[in-house]
């Protein structure tokens, strides 16, 4: 069974890269020696503001400029 190197996850055989880390797949699992170190947690405004929280308030807005934009030309004011 192939074994992320860096968050310790195991995976069904054909797979070749870690789905949470994007890390190449070991053989076996892995000794301490071999466990990449954790990523850095970020710091700033970075701590906040994540790129999936980002999309999500990005898609809201577009979702309500849309829903916006269909009331006023049913009403004939666009």
């Amino acid at each position: 069974m192939p074994w992320c190197p860096k968050c310790g996850a195991e995976y069904v055989e054909n797979v070749r890269k870690c789905k949470d880390c994007g890390v190449g797949l070991l053989d076996h699992k892995p000794t301490s020696d071999e466990m990449l170190p954790p990523d850095p947690k970020p710091t700033g405004w970075r701590r906040f503001v994540t790129r999936e929280r980002f999309l999500r308030v990005l898609k809201t807005l577009i979702a309500i400029l849309l829903a916006l934009a269909a009331a006023l030309s049913l009403q004939g004011l666009l």
